[in-house]
């Protein structure tokens, strides 16, 4: 929702399409009498909205009465826009002006509201004529405005100055008083990154460092800053007391004591937009103020700035992200935020439960999630009712409300395959579809009776699993930053820094945030260091590709041996094969980790050609530290900062699987590869392991134990008549006199 130019007395204009809100780009669609859709717009309290304009395309069924159909389009319940559905012209292009007076901050409901009709006598109410669709990929939002003038801002109001409502993308500046930086800047700096993203939840973070340059007072509030690159931005100060002295004004530095120092002030020349400062009198002070940053996240001290004397963190068991779920355990679903809700009507909606999942939970056949539900619905609903049971929008299973006369059930035992769960998160979607039992032709239908309410003292139980997965897998990274994020404070996690220039150091601060971003919590611990990596953590490389270190770039997937998949078959003709060499290639197959067919092959051409326009994402594991190692990379610093600001963009960021992903300028250009060899990440000791080559392929594995069963048998059947035949005489032999 990048700005597109500049209109007369109005501002930027923001653009937006209806898909884009959404989060998904099918059209949607609103069915029956009286269907019903919406999306939410965020306005953010930073704009001035000077217009927003909506442009709707929808086709309505050829089947319509145009005098008894319509669509009715409100913003919060407060009716904006009707339009009579007719048969001809059944496809219709308008553009509406939403009344900027309802737009208060938030997410304001645009609601799309049908009733439709085929006759006008008695009618099927769910009809499979009565549908009209809107098109939300070319249906949009236009905005003009702008960033408003701050008042005097305040550390409780960093969550409204930080947006993820803003329009456009958001910019900041992290600024240092020198181009070269240490390892302390790289850490203040990520951790800086962190809070920004966290504050704007979904919304991709675009950032740059900015060394200060001294420019006298041009606007500098009384600071020797030359303020040029910091207008049109927000902006964050790191560094000692002592380096930023001279850089601000002398009313913000007399503030910055021995302590931690975090404040925020307006920028000086840009009364729209803010300067934090994060600062100290020496190297741990600093430290404080910018762990304590990523963890403000509660509306105090409504105060320009604070002084951090302590930070008392407390240690996170592994896989703690926001709202995860982890095994043997029972969650209430208020641990989701889900309260008691009375759903009611035909079209009643839905309760969703949103959670993360651990990335290396290793799904056995038979282990489900067992859900404990406590509900009641109304009686005198048709048979045919049920209560739906989604899980990524996907059918898992159903509850039959079939009594008549209404039920309450507590301890409701529903069960979902735990490998039906994908890494990271999940949306859990109970559905109640609810039919009056009176619904026949030319009858009144009441629905007051359809009423479903979901008791938010309902459970949800992780059965035992373990936790082992197939590496390198970027899709696990761009899921739930795993492993970087196993430990949910970043303990085990390192970023190593190529090159110390902008464009580098901003890349890697732009690829940590995202992935705070993506676990939900600060990883507060993770190691940042322009040294090369040396301890046992799993790390995380950016830089140009020239600056990789040649031993480390062997053995990654892509060096100077490039890989492309082979169009070949990579079956091999061994010829009809006698079934004990079926069971021995079996055998082969599975301890060598799958057939041959299982694999991409791939042809290598050894080459020295470079990246050019794409940056690439590799994924291996280091032989010096049994490590995961994951590299950022392009053939230049600006190609590398241009490709990670499109990275973190969710078309790109959604993309990233295998273990070699390269990408250009848009979506349409990402592509990936397994070219590397696999590992494994976890402990599950031998049990769990031949469990684990158990549970993915069971038919071959019970076929395996009944022919070891029926060998057995045999064997013993021989050895017992063996010994028969040794130590018992014949009993013709007996009778001889």
């Amino acid at each position: 929702a990048a700005p597109t130019g500049p209109a007369a007395g109005d501002g930027p204009v923001y653009e937006m399409t209806l898909a884009r809100l959404l989060g998904r780009g099918e059209p949607m669609y609103l069915r029956s009498a009286a269907g019903e859709g919406q999306v939410l717009i965020p306005v953010s309290a930073r704009m001035k909205i000077n217009s927003l304009n909506l442009h709707l395309e929808f086709t309505n069924s050829i089947s319509l009465l145009p005098e008894r159909s319509q669509l009715v389009v409100s913003i919060d319940d407060v009716v904006v826009k009707q339009f009579p559905l007719r048969p001809a012209p059944a496809t219709v292009i308008e553009d509406i002006a939403l009344p900027v007076n309802l737009l208060t901050p938030g997410y304001r409901r645009l609601k799309f509201r049908v009733a439709q009709h085929y006759t006008l006598e008695c009618e099927n109410p769910a009809a499979p004529e009565l549908w009209t669709q809107i098109d939300t990929a070319r249906s949009r939002l236009t905005l003009r405005g702008g960033m408003q003038p701050l008042s005097t801002p305040t550390l409780a109001r960093l969550g409204d100055l930080v947006d993820e409502k803003l329009w456009g993308e958001y910019a900041v500046n992290i600024v240092t008083a020198h181009q070269s930086l240490r390892d302390e800047h790289l850490r203040w700096g990520s951790l800086v990154a962190q809070g920004m993203a966290l504050r704007l939840k979904f919304k991709p973070l675009q950032l740059s460092h900015v060394a200060a340059t001294r420019g006298g007072s041009s606007g500098g509030g009384g600071s020797g800053l030359d303020q040029t690159a910091l207008k049109g931005r927000d902006n964050v100060f790191i560094g000692t007391s002592a380096e930023l002295s001279g850089l601000l004004p002398p009313d913000i530095m007399s503030h910055v004591g021995r302590n931690g120092f975090v404040g925020v002030f307006p920028l000086a020349g840009d009364p729209a937009h803010f300067v934090a400062v994060i600062s100290g009198g020496n190297d741990e002070d600093v430290t404080r103020a910018a762990t304590a940053f990523p963890f403000m996240n509660f509306p105090f001290p409504d105060a320009p700035f604070t002084e951090i004397a302590a930070n008392e963190i407390p240690k996170f068991p592994a896989y703690a992200a926001e709202r995860s779920i982890n095994v043997n355990a029972t969650y209430p679903f208020t641990y989701f935020g889900a309260q008691t809700t009375t759903l009611r009507g035909m079209s009643s909606g839905d309760v969703s439960l949103e959670m993360n999942v651990p990335a290396d939970l290793f799904a056995r056949e038979t282990s489900v999630v067992e859900l404990s539900l406590h509900f009641s619905y109304g009686a005198a609903l048709r048979n045919d009712s049920v209560l739906n049971i989604m899980l990524n929008d996907r059918f898992e299973n159903v509850v039959h409300l079939g009594d008549e006369g209404g039920a309450v059930y507590r301890d409701y035992k529903v069960s979902i395959p735990l490998r039906s769960f994908r890494a990271g998160r999940n949306t859990l979607t109970l559905v109640p579809n609810m039919t009056p039992f009176v619904s026949g032709k030319c009858e009144i239908i009441q629905d007051h009776n359809l009423q479903f309410t979901l008791f938010d003292d309902s459970t949800l139980t992780v059965p035992n699993a373990a936790h082992y997965v197939r590496m390198p897998n970027l899709k696990l990274l761009q899921a739930s930053a795993f492993p970087f994020a196993k430990q949910p404070d970043g303990a085990g996690f390192g970023v190593h820094v190529l090159a110390n220039d902008s464009r580098t150091i901003a890349a890697a601060w732009m690829l940590t945030a995202k992935l705070a971003q993506v676990s939900s919590v600060p990883l507060y611990q993770t190691t940042v260091s322009f040294g090369a990596p040396e301890d046992e953590r799993h790390w995380l490389l950016v830089g140009p590709v020239g600056a990789i270190d040649r031993k480390l770039l062997a053995e990654a997937p892509l060096n100077s041996k490039a890989p492309f998949t082979t169009p070949l078959s990579v079956n091999s003709d061994e010829g009809e094969l006698t079934w004990p060499g079926r069971i021995v290639r079996g055998v082969v197959n599975r301890f060598r980790g799958g057939p041959a067919t299982s694999e991409p092959q791939m042809v290598r051409i050894t080459q020295s050609g470079g990246f050019g326009e794409y940056a690439a994402l590799m994924q291996f594991e280091s032989s010096a530290i049994d490590k995961t190692i994951t590299i950022a990379t392009a053939d230049n610093a600006e190609r590398l900062s241009a490709g990670v600001n499109q990275l973190v963009q969710p078309e790109f960021w959604s993309q990233m699987q295998g273990d070699y992903t390269v990408w250009r300028d848009t979506p349409q250009t990402v592509r990936w590869q397994l070219a590397g060899p696999a590992y494994y990440e976890g402990d599950i000791g031998m049990g769990g392991w031949l469990e684990y080559l158990f549970s993915h392929n069971p038919v071959f594995w019970s076929a395996l134990f009944i022919i070891l069963i029926v060998g057995l048998a045999l064997l013993t059947r021989h050895l017992l008549r063996r010994y028969r035949t040794q130590h018992h005489e014949p009993a013709d032999d007996l009778a001889t006199p």
